[in-house]
């Protein structure tokens, strides 16, 4: 497993979590709980979440958050706790 941590030229957050495990079939995948969930708050604080896998070959997640509060969404830095509220 690698788990790489940086910012993109536009000043984002970026991690990306990979592995050479028995990876999937996209076109096949039911999206699980975890993986809805950070799709949905990347989503919710304006950023993305992009994952590729290929049978017998891996998985690489990437999820980009904007450093700054989206317009209308909410901030990266605000509590965890408000998230889950609304």
């Amino acid at each position: 497993m690698q788990i790489d941590v940086g910012f993109i030229a536009d000043g984002s957050l970026q991690v990306s979590v990979s592995d050479d495990g028995r990876g999937f079939d996209p076109e096949k995948m039911h999206l699980g709980f975890g993986t809805l969930s950070i799709k949905d708050y990347a989503e919710v604080v304006g950023g993305s979440c992009l994952i590729h896998s290929e049978p017998d070959k891996g998985t690489q997640i990437t999820a980009t958050f904007p450093l700054q509060k989206a317009p209308g969404g909410m901030s990266i830095w605000e509590d965890n706790l408000e998230i889950e509220r609304k």
